[in-house]
């Protein structure tokens, strides 16, 4: 993936608030965002974002999922939960957590829209509050 990453040029990267296609932006993000809250529990140890990547802008701009970048973070309130592996995830929408009690997990996920060798970045944040039993 580095290597792709290195392929593309003239990279924009803003809010998925405000990045909307204009003269400069050859495709954009804007549209991307979190369903819900965004975070979702699968069963106690095991979370996801659920997002869902929308790429606006003239012939082929698109979205790739595999280049979603998502950073997770973790404040625990009670207990001893903690993030399992590696925080920070290229194309997979899960995290671990082990332990148990009362936590605020967060992510901040990049969301990516290609067109040729162009490509523009926007970033979304949530946190949801979670309780969870030994897993």
């Amino acid at each position: 993936m580095r290597n792709g990453q290195n392929r593309l040029r003239n990279h924009n990267q803003g809010n998925c608030n405000c990045d909307f296609p204009g003269e400069n932006t050859p495709c954009s993000c804007f549209l991307s965002r979190f369903r819900d809250e965004g975070i979702k529990r699968i069963r106690d140890g095991l979370y996801f974002a659920d997002v869902n990547l929308v790429c606006v802008g003239p012939g082929g701009c698109h979205g790739i999922d595999a280049l979603i970048i998502y950073e997770w973070s973790l404040i625990p309130i009670s207990g001893n939960p903690s993030i399992v592996g590696d925080r920070t995830k290229v194309g997979n929408d899960r995290v671990e957590v082990a332990g148990s009690g009362r936590f605020v997990l967060s992510v901040v996920v990049t969301f990516r829209c290609v067109r040729e060798e162009e490509f523009t970045d926007c970033r979304k944040r949530t946190a949801v509050a979670f309780t969870q039993s030994n897993p």
